[in-house]
């Protein structure tokens, strides 16, 4: 039988459904203050509007985090690549490491690939 593996690596598209998920947030911010201001005075506003603010605040800056550390994976990718590492499917020694170095968030998926597997067949 074969192994084949997969390499997963951050992508344009991962990084902007994070931005859309920032923006996101930040507009439904706007709907809840909005909501808040017309519903109450100014007064009573103030502190429901803070509270909004902050548990958003939160949520965005987790986003933004992991946005930060998608975008050093994929200039590690990238350093490793302009130093010659490559990007490609070698599978050295079974850890899935490229060229024998490791890079930084690299998930591996190992799949068998059940077409080239012999059935009731022990011969060598």
């Amino acid at each position: 039988f074969s192994i084949q593996t997969t390499k997963f690596y951050p992508s344009k598209t991962d990084m902007v459904f994070l931005e859309r998920d920032i923006k996101s947030k930040k507009q439904e911010l706007g709907l809840q203050i909005y909501d808040i201001l017309t519903s109450s005075t100014a007064i009573e506003a103030a502190p429901q509007i803070q509270k909004a603010f902050d548990e958003t605040h939160a949520e965005v800056q987790k986003l933004q985090q992991k946005w930060n550390g998608k975008m050093e994976e994929m200039r590690a990718i990238d350093r490793h690549a302009a130093a010659g590492g490559g990007v490609g499917g070698s599978n050295n020694a079974g850890r899935g490491s490229m060229n024998g170095s490791v890079v930084p968030g690299e998930n591996v998926e190992v799949t068998i690939d059940a077409a080239a597997m012999e059935y009731g067949d022990s011969s060598p």
